[in-house]
């Protein structure tokens, strides 16, 4: 049936006979395909049976262009089925050219985060979830599923979330990505400035501290973890975006990301993408740096055994 849907809209946007090249999937349940005729494309297959929604891709690619970042352009849409043709951006992923050109990683994570001060001076729109603190403590849901089974230790660890995130819950809320990292942003050379980096995945955009972003892009469990790397780009935000307090929203926000993503690796396995179980140590890893912090201290006796278990 499905098969059926993209079939008819391809014909009716006049893609039907292009070359369609699968792309690399991600964690979401979100297909792509390049499409190749006498130009490319991107064929978003996104099913809202399964929770997708390309209706708010559009409003929030419209938003972040407005703001004068790089997102792909939309040139036709069937919101109902769930289907995109967008922008094809190319190949040259973040965390391909860093590989490629070490030597360059300091400048593009300077662009990056430049990204991420320019997103910090747009109005949160009405539209624009905000974050609080019974949403930001059911992120960690999906590791509870398969870590924490004790009630009373779920309560404790709730409790103590709970108070680790009302101070830096008390700053002027910013829009986030929420899922900045290399694998989700685009080199483009053909332009300069803010214009050579290109955002995908941008849909779950929400309102939290302005530290999410940073924190997503420079905790990102799928690259080697340098924390002088990190603490030299806090340094470049922080003198950028002077605001209070920036420290303590990004270990609080660190640990509460991958806390999540720690168990959400396990939920991505029981439904057969078992790639992302070998980032596991990692995020042992980073979680224990969150942990080191002077602000979560009340959070590790809480949280220790279950990195032992892991470890």
């Amino acid at each position: 049936m499905r098969d059926h849907a993209k079939a008819a809209f391809l014909q009716h946007t006049g893609w039907d006979t292009a070359r369609q090249i699968p792309l690399k999937a991600d964690a979401s349940a979100r297909r792509y395909h390049r499409l190749v005729s006498q130009r490319t494309a991107i064929l978003m297959d996104a099913d809202p049976k399964r929770g997708e929604d390309t209706e708010q891709f559009v409003r929030v690619a419209d938003f972040l262009r407005d703001a004068g970042l790089r997102v792909p352009q939309i040139f036709e849409a069937d919101h109902q089925h769930g289907f995109l043709i967008i922008e094809d951006f190319g190949d040259t992923l973040l965390s391909d050219r860093i590989s490629q050109r070490p030597d360059q990683k300091q400048d593009l994570y300077c662009k990056v985060i430049d990204v991420l001060i320019a997103l910090r001076r747009c109005d949160v729109l009405d539209w624009i979830a905000p974050s609080n603190i019974d949403s930001l403590t059911r992120m960690v849901d999906p590791a509870f599923e398969y870590f924490v089974k004790d009630k009373e230790q779920k309560r404790a660890i709730r409790t103590c979330l709970s108070d680790i995130l009302s101070t830096p819950l008390e700053a002027t809320q910013t829009v986030s990505l929420r899922d900045v990292h290399a694998e989700n942003i685009m080199i483009l050379d053909d332009r300069g400035g803010l214009a050579s980096i290109g955002l995908l995945d941008f849909q779950d955009a929400f309102a939290c501290h302005p530290a999410y972003d940073v924190m997503s892009l420079l905790q990102d469990v799928r690259r080697p973890f340098d924390p002088d790397f990190e603490a030299e780009m806090m340094r470049y935000f922080q003198a950028h975006s002077a605001m209070d307090g920036f420290e303590d929203g990004y270990f609080a926000l660190g640990f509460l990301r991958n806390f999540r993503i720690l168990g959400r690796f396990q939920e991505l396995a029981d439904l057969g993408k078992t790639e992302y179980v070998q980032f596991t140590p990692r995020v042992v890893q980073i979680l224990r740096h969150n942990l080191d912090h002077t602000s979560l201290a009340p959070m590790r006796p809480l949280i220790d055994p279950i990195l032992r278990e892991l470890s």
